[in-house]
């Protein structure tokens, strides 16, 4: 084995201590929330998540509570002042029927209007109070009235909650009807029951990534929360079958994600079709001993399912055409399938689903490698309303296919046609035109599309694209090979409504092609040239100018890109700015990294990897250049964090994320 150069030492505990300057510097363990962000009925902090702890619940239960005796208390207040006005109308009205020379009737009639005018009066108060809330961010403001109470409590993502957080919202929270605690590792069965027993409204619940809950709490939802009508326990692999049966209890949900629930089976689909009649959408992702007859029992009970995502990458064998004549007999109402990677569904499969399924708005039958030409036919037949699509990986569908399912699903907008390597570059035919350009005559609503590694498409395809489809907005031709300045530009005079560009591979474009699609689309947000080796910083320029709301930019590998890029890029006045820059592979240096610590403000991920004329000081200079921008981003930072460091041969990769507070 070779040993590892003595310089290397030095060099590594260099960055060790960097690394831990900047942490204890930026240590956010006492760092509280902004005041308000405790204030509401519907508290979404999943991006405040990594600032939230126990205390911040106990806070919060203290709070809700507080606010919720004062409410009850204004609300009485109101209400015997109603009463005693209404009773002193009374007693007028009272004195002046004893007088005779006042009419009964137009006593009787003054008394209605001054009981109406009071009625007015106070809406008109209630509706004021309301619109005086919204204008309140401070929690030392007034109290406004009926306040009921904390109803959605969204903190996915809080590590540092335990189970005593959990218990301090079930006891002080009530009200609450929806919860997100997905990814917070630290909560156990108990702190969930603490929750079920305290929150027995709770309707919506996210447990997702929860991998200490294993069963009791899972339970005591079933027991006390009986109006479920969401629940979403994926990524808790160690779920067992006859808990996840136990879902069966849940006789209200409209929604279920068991999404790698790996110990899913035929019996938990079963029971979950004997009990769940009123289910709508249901996800099977990665639950891989699921076979067709599972979902023929799933079906006997949920005729309502609209939604039903199933992909699979292992046991290919369980799932077949047979699962596809089940749903298109019992479940008629699917407007969305997911079925991708289930290898042995056939033309037969999609004709059986075409005869049934005929709501059908979105299906991902990805990496079917037996569906042909013929099936799509049967699709376009059958589902005249599909919207998007996914046919990636259909190594035998040709032109014909895309021209069958083009003259019957108009009303496409998303398609997906990565790896199809028999489309040509367009071809017209006695009867007409095939493929693409048959897609561009018939498909005028299409928004997105992908031609991933289709290597025979060129300017033919992309010139009809651009003039029959007006409403492009997302173009995606990784690896097309022959794509180059002459096709992007014919598009650039016919796209205008183009935000998201994605072009890794096409070897052939240059600058020129980049250029004059940035001055034609001023919208684009998005940008992905990696692996081009054509560009140059003539076209992040150009990006940079005419694109101002540009977000993301990817020049990967790119290798001419050079700090006259960072220059740009600092310099542009981007709005909102940007988030993510990955500069892998390309000729910046420490200099063009300080212009970017110094200006780009708004950024959140940042790539560096393989620059080999930046070392060790790049680092330095972004410590340094992250202070700066602290003070330029002002007050409602909760922080800044460096979650990714690798080095290797002098070589770096960072990565910034931040909370901001949303405006």
């Amino acid at each position: 084995m070779n040993e590892r150069p003595a310089s290397d030492s030095p060099t590594r505990a260099s960055a060790s201590s960097l690394m831990k300057k900047l942490k204890s510097g930026m240590d956010t363990s006492h760092a509280p929330l902004p005041e308000g962000m405790l204030e509401g009925e519907h508290l979404e902090l999943n991006r405040w998540s990594v600032l939230i702890e126990d205390s911040t619940l106990k806070e919060l239960g203290g709070l809700n509570r507080l606010r919720v005796r004062q409410s009850n208390e204004a609300k009485r207040e109101s209400a015997l002042a109603l009463t005693r006005t209404a009773n002193l109308a009374t007693k007028k009205t009272v004195r002046a029927i004893d007088k005779p020379e006042v009419d009964a009737d137009a006593a009787v009639q003054q008394q209605d209007q001054v009981i109406s005018t009071l009625l007015t009066s106070s809406k008109k108060s209630k509706q004021e109070q309301e619109k005086k809330k919204d204008q309140e961010n401070a929690p030392g403001g007034p109290v406004v009235k009926y306040f009921e109470g904390v109803k959605t409590l969204h903190v996915r993502g809080a590590e540092r909650v335990t189970d005593y957080g959990m218990a301090q919202v079930g006891r002080n929270c009530p009200t609450l009807t929806s919860v997100d605690i997905g990814g917070c590792p630290n909560i156990t069965d108990i702190g969930l029951r603490e929750l079920a027993i305290g929150c027995t409204s709770l309707t919506r619940l996210n447990l997702a990534r929860c991998s200490k809950i294993k069963n009791v709490g899972i339970v005591a939802i079933g027991q006390y929360c009986t109006g479920m009508t969401s629940l979403n326990i994926g990524h808790n692999r160690k779920l067992e079958p006859w808990l996840l049966a136990r879902i069966a209890e849940f006789h209200e949900l409209r929604v279920l994600d068991l999404n790698n629930c790996i110990q899913t089976t035929d019996k938990t689909l079963k029971a979950i079709g004997n009990h769940c009649h009123h289910l709508k959408k249901l996800n099977l992702t990665g639950c891989k001993l699921i076979s067709d007859v599972g979902i023929l029992e799933l079906t006997k009970g949920c005729g309502r399912l609209e939604e039903l995502y199933m992909p699979r990458t292992a046991l290919f064998f369980k799932i077949t055409d047979v699962a596809l004549l089940t749903l298109a007999d019992r479940a008629p109402g699917l407007t969305k399938l997911d079925i991708s990677g289930n290898e042995l569904i056939t033309d037969v499969g999609m004709d059986w689903l075409a005869s049934g399924c005929h709501a059908l708005q979105d299906l991902n039958i990805a990496d079917l490698f037996k569906v042909t030409d013929a099936g799509l036919r049967c699709l376009a037949e059958g589902c005249v309303d599909l919207i998007k699509l996914n046919l990636k990986g259909l190594r035998y569908c040709t032109d014909v296919g895309v021209r069958h399912m083009s003259q019957g699903c108009r009303k496409i907008e998303s398609l997906n046609l990565d790896g199809l390597y028999l489309l040509s570059n367009g071809m017209n035919r006695s009867f007409g035109w095939e493929g693409l350009q048959a897609l561009s005559q018939e498909c005028k609503n299409l928004k997105m599309i992908s031609l991933g590694n289709c290597f025979q498409v060129a300017t033919r395809v992309l010139g009809c694209l651009a003039k029959g489809c007006p409403l492009l907005e997302d173009l995606r031709l990784a690896g097309c090979t022959k794509v180059d300045t002459e096709a992007i530009t014919a598009m650039a005079h016919k796209c205008k409504n183009i935000t998201r560009i994605s072009f890794p591979g096409c070897v052939a474009l240059d600058s020129s092609g980049i250029i004059a699609l940035a001055k034609k689309s001023p919208n684009i947000t998005t940008v992905n040239l990696s692996q081009c080796d054509q560009i140059s910083d003539s076209a992040v320029q150009a990006l940079t100018k005419y694109c101002k709301g540009m977000t993301s930019l990817n020049v990967s590998d790119c290798k001419t890109i050079t700090d006259y890029s960072l220059l740009a890029i600092s310099e542009g006045e981007l709005v909102p700015g940007l988030k993510t820059l990955s500069l892998k592979g390309t000729q910046v240096t420490d200099t063009g990294i300080t212009w970017l610590a110094e200006r780009c403000t708004t950024l959140m991920n940042l790539n560096v990897t393989k620059c080999g004329t930046c070392c060790l000081e790049v680092f330095g200079v972004l410590v340094r250049g992250v202070w700066g921008v602290r003070g330029v981003w002002g007050v409602w930072w909760s922080n800044l964090f460096l979650f990714l460091f690798v080095f290797h041969s002098h070589v770096f990769s960072f990565s910034f994320f931040s909370r901001q507070q949303a405006t």
